[in-house]
């Protein structure tokens, strides 16, 4: 058993959080002891899978439903549709940032080489030439200039 300060300070949310979930009905049936909150095992893993959910972007509203689905029997088909949107509506975000990225990279492999060129007293490099070029020779670019994209 761990009290709400523990626990506040395991996942590094404030108390007014969790207490404000237990107000949602998040975290359920949570004892007491001398008037504190006290909170087992169950209320960890719990708090594990909230935490998760919504770093992959699920609602306060989405995540009561998620519970509410997993505390009753027969709730498992309303629990793989409200995930699997999920995993969608990650897929597109993930998609668009990997855009972003490839765009950024592009951008950094032309202002790098622009760099260079005004250092040697040549010509500026034409962005067209970059706009459209593989993502795999931006990368080379990149790596022959020097610089280290992430990823």
């Amino acid at each position: 058993m761990v009290t709400i300060t523990q626990l506040s300070q395991q996942f590094d949310l404030p108390t007014s959080t969790l207490r404000y979930y237990e107000t949602l009905g998040l975290l359920t049936d949570v004892p007491r002891c001398n008037g504190r909150r006290v909170y087992a095992q169950r209320h960890i893993n719990r708090l594990k899978t909230l935490c998760c959910f919504k770093q992959a972007g699920m609602t306060l509203e989405q995540l009561q439903t998620f519970f509410a689905l997993a505390d009753r029997p027969g709730g498992e088909p309303g629990i793989v549709a409200l995930l699997a949107g999920q995993e969608a509506v990650l897929a597109a975000k993930q998609q668009a940032l990997a855009d972003a990225m490839t765009h950024l990279h592009r951008k950094l492999a032309f202002h790098t080489a622009c760099a260079a060129a005004a250092a040697a007293h040549r010509p500026q490099p034409d962005w067209s030439h970059y706009r459209d070029l593989p993502q795999a020779e931006i990368e080379a670019l990149l790596a022959a200039q020097g610089a280290k994209p992430v990823a």
